[in-house]
């Protein structure tokens, strides 16, 4: 029908090794992405901009996954998420806010509790996914070698609302291994939560130079990670300025209004 069209795309089939061998390569490489001349294509970082250039020979706006920076986050009730998931208020959370699936390196967190050498510490993952019951089962394997408490409590099914659980955390934890970008990782900057975070491609080449401040780890809990992760435990009150500067980058980067900046133009076009 040749209408004019905005793709927003947010993961290609190229991008997940699970997708490689298919029955129908034919028609994923012919209509995924569609590709014409009526057609403007929106990507959610740098990496897949330039391969979709490199396998399409297209050209693609990138607009980032975002949050309404503008508007202050709903309050949570850090109590009552931690009386639903089993909490004492004197715990020490290191929330989790992904699914659980092997991509979003849950055993870095439980790595980084072992080394924090607090019983107080517990782990708690926000979100479940019924397909990996194994993967979960490993997790629980390695934590229990460890003397770490992990437990899973869904916020919204089990314990509490997803503000609840942010407001629960002493330190969210998102040491992926792979993101398209990381809504977690914004989320944690709305809500004002100091940030551990595994520095994965789109983290370090889109996100990491709009000048946040996390605990930054390269695929291992380090000393210096876990100086730092101490650090902010210890006193709160040492984490703020870095908890103010990512929520100012968000409102910066990540923003609503970037949605009109970039949008706006293919609109009038």
């Amino acid at each position: 029908r040749a209408l004019p069209t905005i793709a927003h795309h947010h993961d290609f089939g190229w991008e997940r090794p699970r997708f490689a061998n298919c029955a129908v390569p034919e028609i994923l490489e012919a209509a995924f992405p569609a590709i014409g001349p009526h057609f403007s294509h929106v990507v959610i970082n740098q990496d897949a901009r330039d391969e979709l250039r490199v396998r399409r020979g297209v050209d693609s706006v990138v607009l980032p996954n975002v949050m309404d920076f503008a508007a202050a986050p709903p309050g949570g009730d850090g109590l009552r998420y931690r009386k639903e998931a089993g909490l004492s208020p004197s715990d020490v959370v290191l929330l989790q806010p992904t699914r659980v699936i092997p991509r979003k390196g849950i055993e870095l967190t439980i790595r980084l509790a072992y080394e924090l050498h607090d019983p107080g510490i517990k782990v708690v993952v926000s979100h479940p996914d019924d397909r990996v019951e194994a993967y979960w089962a490993e997790l629980k394997t390695l934590a229990d070698e460890l003397g770490v408490d992990l437990r899973l409590a869904p916020a919204g099914r089990v314990a509490g609302s997803l503000s609840d659980a942010y407001a629960a955390a002493d330190l969210v934890c998102f040491p992926s291994l792979y993101e398209g970008f990381g809504n977690a990782l914004l989320e944690a900057f709305y809500y004002r939560r100091p940030v551990f975070v595994n520095r994965y491609s789109v983290y370090a080449r889109d996100i990491a130079p709009t000048g946040v401040d996390c605990i930054e780890a390269q695929g291992a809990v380090t000393r210096e990670v876990v100086a730092r992760a101490a650090a902010w435990l210890g006193d709160p009150s040492s984490a703020a300025e870095a908890v103010d500067r990512n929520y100012e980058v968000g409102r910066e980067h990540f923003s609503f209004r970037v949605v009109r900046e970039r949008l706006e133009p293919l609109l009038e076009g």
